[in-house]
């Protein structure tokens, strides 16, 4: 039926539907907004009841609005400043070289706002995509435990419950998928914006998503490595932790190359971090190797060094204390040498050589492990994949 109305009278309807949708509440002071302040600001159509992020016929109704007036406020700022630029030639008509720098600082103002105007509606929308509390998933071990005893013991009630999550869970995933749907559509038209975006960053629990979800997410390879040379750590852990995504969803020769420069990135930075920087670094960046690996195999010779380097590094740090941590990095070469001994390692438990220090608060000790575990993880993925 909306849509049928957009036919007839859009403006008007899209001016009622965001009134409309608006948050309803005592604390919260509605406002009429109309068709100017929709154009002036596109954003006020994303400050919606919550309700709406997880009603998909809804949320489709949204960003199709959305998409409108991020159009409508271009050409509308384009019309002002041909409206204000017209004004200024009269006074200024002796002048003709500050009038073309006026032009150019106007011009790139608008570009800068538009720019801003569309990378935040793109953020906004990716924590939409972001579950709820009651959204997210228990681990699925106790969660098929649970799911069983609930059956069996608690009957109707608990049902009506699973049923419940069940629906919030689908009308989740279907919201994803507009949202992924609209902002593939934006990085198409504007290949900058995904380039804004990333530049600024985002929740690492939504790589996933949006690798999976967005075809367009392949034109990110062009830019990862101005992301990775950027002196921010942070920047930099996101860079290679996208990259992970990248490689096992885009098998590619430039993927290739790209993954060799992030590994020799890691070398590098393993010899400037100081210890804390090290252990912020290389804690969530280590398991993206293993996914490294499995993407390339011609890279393992490399990801292995790395590993080894970054186990002697971390053991001489801690080689005047009581711990041993000698035993782990010779395995990590015998298994590297010995292919032989990876039986023998698959058949031990991961953590049992962590028993000991498994509480440890020390960063060294905990890098150690998280080492000996990547290390493990590739094994076990080569072998599978075998």
């Amino acid at each position: 039926l909306w849509m049928t109305l957009n036919t007839v009278m859009p403006r008007r309807l899209w001016v009622m539907t965001v009134n409309a949708l608006q948050p309803s509440g005592k604390m919260v002071r509605q406002q009429k907004y109309t068709q100017k302040d929709l154009m002036i600001d596109p954003l006020i159509v994303l400050r919606c009841d919550q309700r709406v992020h997880r009603c998909p016929p809804l949320m489709d109704i949204t960003l199709h609005m959305l998409n409108g007036y991020l159009l409508a406020s271009k050409a509308y700022l384009s019309a002002h400043l041909k409206e204000t630029a017209e004004q200024d030639i009269r006074p200024s008509q002796n002048s003709m070289m500050g009038l073309e720098a006026t032009e150019v600082t106007r011009e790139e103002l608008k570009n800068a706002l538009l720019a801003a105007q569309d990378s935040a509606a793109v953020q906004i929308l990716l924590e939409i995509c972001l579950p709820m509390e009651e959204e997210k998933p228990v681990g699925s071990n106790s969660y098929s435990l649970l799911k069983s005893i609930a059956v069996s013991s608690l009957g109707k009630k608990q049902s009506e419950e699973e049923e419940k999550e069940d629906s919030l869970l689908c009308n989740l995933r279907e919201v994803q998928c507009l949202i992924c749907c609209h902002l593939h559509q934006m990085f198409i038209a504007d290949p900058n914006i995904a380039k804004l975006v990333h530049f600024q960053g985002y929740p690492c629990e939504l790589l996933a998503l949006t690798v999976a979800g967005i075809p367009s997410m392949h034109i990110c390879l062009d830019f990862i490595p101005e992301l990775i040379a950027q002196p921010e750590l942070e920047k930099q852990i996101f860079a290679i932790q996208l990259l992970s995504y990248l490689c096992i969803q885009y098998a590619l020769p430039k993927s290739l190359s790209v993954a060799r420069l992030a590994i020799n990135v890691m070398g590098t930075l393993l010899t400037v971090l100081t210890q804390a920087k090290r252990f912020t670094f290389f804690m969530p960046t280590l398991p993206c190797l293993v996914s490294f690996c499995q993407a390339f195999p011609p890279l393992y010779e490399d990801i292995v060094s790395l590993l080894i380097q970054i186990g002697q590094v971390c053991a001489s740090d801690v080689a005047t204390e009581t711990r041993d941590f000698d035993p782990i990095i010779t395995r990590l070469q015998q298994l590297k040498e010995k292919p032989s001994e990876r039986a023998r390692l698959l058949k031990e438990p991961a953590c049992k050589a962590a028993a000991g220090e498994s509480g440890s608060t020390d960063p060294n000790v905990q890098l150690c492990h998280c080492v000996e575990s990547t290390f493990i993880d590739i094994i076990n993925m080569s072998v599978g994949g075998v």
